[in-house]
């Protein structure tokens, strides 16, 4: 049916009211998006699904009881992703309850994203449309209602995870949502060969928003990263990163506006050439040249900020042949 294989092995005890269902599922097929049109054309739904146009199977053993759906054995492969494990879904309530165990050995958010032509248009619009004010965080509502549309708990582990670019490896997450409360914890992945974990906390139950935010980072491989992006080995070493933030507000620029918290990055024992600081030029190339000079022995970048005022307690950079050391002030309030 419409271009997909479909096999349905089980009971359903009450056909007409839909319940008791106990069967097991199984859907594949050649390309998502276009058995998802096929299926809104049928059913009278104008305008195409923003769905990929990827092979697919969906197994399963779905089954129905006291106001609950559950999927046990979930089986999901799109593309060159997979996702499985059990999913749940409460409907007693005043909003639908979700409980769900996953887990992956690979996903790539590539393959279950798509940008329509009517959103690629829209974002073309925005950006000619000229109501850009010139500030870098935006102003417009955050979306806490999305929060309070459903109560969830899920557990999500995948071995590699691909978005945009980026690989994280070994990924655990636990996410809790209740009445508008989102809870991350733990949240732990491999990053460029370090460790990243934290806790986030977004309280979008009334209509300013409150945030706490931590986060540490151990051992990250930024010459990992640079290759990565220039191709070249002209940095190399690794660096720990230090988060914690709490603030309050309606958007993203009032939330900056009032952020407090610290943030700390700290490197040593690393590498530098001067082909890597667009700063470096004329007699300054001379402070890189040999080995020791090359050698980034440390850099500290250590900010205090209260009410979106970022004081710098410790701007350090030291390599073997130059040395910086700074102070300064970022107003998250003003953008200056």
């Amino acid at each position: 049916a419409l271009g997909a294989s479909i096999n349905l092995a089980g009971t359903i005890s009450s056909p007409r009211e839909g319940k008791g269902v106990n069967m097991g599922i199984s859907v594949t097929g050649d390309d998502f998006a276009a058995i998802a049109d096929r299926g809104m054309m049928l059913a009278g739904i104008e305008g195409g699904a923003p769905l990929p146009a990827k092979a697919f199977s969906i197994a399963g053993a779905l089954r129905e009881g006291d106001n609950t759906y559950s999927v046990d054995g979930l089986r999901l492969k799109i593309g060159g992703s997979d996702l499985g494990g059990n999913l749940s879904i409460n409907l007693s309530g005043s909003v639908p309850g979700i409980n769900a165990d996953l887990s992956s050995e690979k996903f790539d958010l590539a393959d279950v994203t798509v940008q329509s032509e009517g959103q690629a248009a829209q974002s073309d619009a925005a950006a000619t449309s000229g109501t850009d004010d010139g500030r870098v965080f935006p102003n417009d509502p955050l979306p806490l209602d999305g929060l309070k549309a459903a109560n969830a708990e899920i557990n999500f582990s995948g071995k590699t995870i691909l978005a945009q670019g980026i690989e994280l490896t070994d990924v655990n997450v636990s996410l809790a949502l209740n009445n508008g409360r989102l809870s991350v914890s733990p949240l732990e992945a491999t990053f460029a060969d370090g460790r990243i974990g934290g806790d986030i906390n977004l309280d979008g139950s009334n209509k300013t928003a409150k945030l706490d935010l931590k986060v540490t980072a151990s051992q990250i491989d930024y010459g990992k990263i640079y290759k990565a992006n220039a191709g070249d080995e002209m940095i190399k070493g690794k660096a720990d990163l230090d988060i914690n933030l709490n603030g309050a507000g309606a958007s993203v620029r009032s939330l900056m506006a009032g952020l407090n918290g610290k943030l700390r990055v700290k490197t040593e024992n690393g590498y530098i050439d001067s082909g890597a600081l667009t700063f470096v030029t004329g007699p300054l190339v001379a402070l890189f040249e040999g080995e020791d000079a090359k050698t980034l022995r440390c850099a500290v970048v250590d900010f205090d900020i209260v009410k979106g005022m970022a004081n710098s307690k410790a701007t350090v950079f030291e390599t073997g042949g130059l040395s910086i050391v700074g102070e300064g002030k970022v107003d998250l309030r003003d953008e200056k």
